[in-house]
C-alpha cells in the first residue's frame, strides 16, 4: 500500500469520499450506532466502504477496525484503503490503486446521481459495529 499524508492530498481523496457517501444518503453518522457502510460494483471490482464519525473506534461488518472520522476501504474483500483528515493508505497494486478507486467512486456518485443503485449495490447501511460489536 502506498501511505501519503498531508492536508491537500489527503483531503481531496477524503472528500471525494464524503461527496460520495452524501450522494448515497449518509446523514449524520456520528449518531449511527456504528458504521455507514456501502457495496456497489464497478469494472468488474466488488468495492466496500464503511465511515465511522462516533466517538472511540468501530469495526466494520467485514472486520475492520476504524476510528473516528476515518473511511475504510476494501475492493474484492481485500483491504484497498484507509483515509482519514490526517493522512491516507491506498493499494498500489496494477489492478487496484488510487487511480481506479477514484474512478469507481465517481462512478457510484454518478449512479446516487442518477437515483439509480450500482449494479449489485445497497443504498448504504449502519452495522452495530460488526463482527462481535
Amino acid at each position: 500500500m502506498d501511505r501519503r499524508g498531508g492536508e491537500r492530498m489527503s483531503r481531496h481523496l477524503y472528500e471525494l469520499l464524503m461527496d460520495f457517501a452524501l450522494s448515497h444518503g449518509a446523514r449524520s453518522i456520528k449518531d449511527l450506532p456504528g458504521c455507514w457502510e456501502h457495496s456497489w460494483t464497478h469494472a468488474g471490482n466488488r468495492w466496500f466502504v464503511a465511515a465511522h464519525a462516533g466517538p472511540g473506534e468501530r469495526e466494520t461488518s467485514t472486520g475492520a477496525s476504524i476510528a473516528p472520522g476515518s473511511f475504510w476501504i476494501e475492493c474484492n474483500g481485500w483491504p484497498a484503503g484507509y483515509v482519514s483528515m490526517n493522512g491516507w493508505t491506498v493499494a498500489r497494486g496494477a489492478a487496484i490503486n488510487e487511480k481506479v478507486l477514484r474512478a469507481a467512486l465517481r462512478s457510484g456518485q454518478g449512479d446516487a446521481a442518477l437515483g439509480e443503485e450500482s449494479p449489485g449495490g445497497d443504498s448504504g447501511t449502519a452495522t452495530a459495529g460488526g463482527r462481535g460489536g
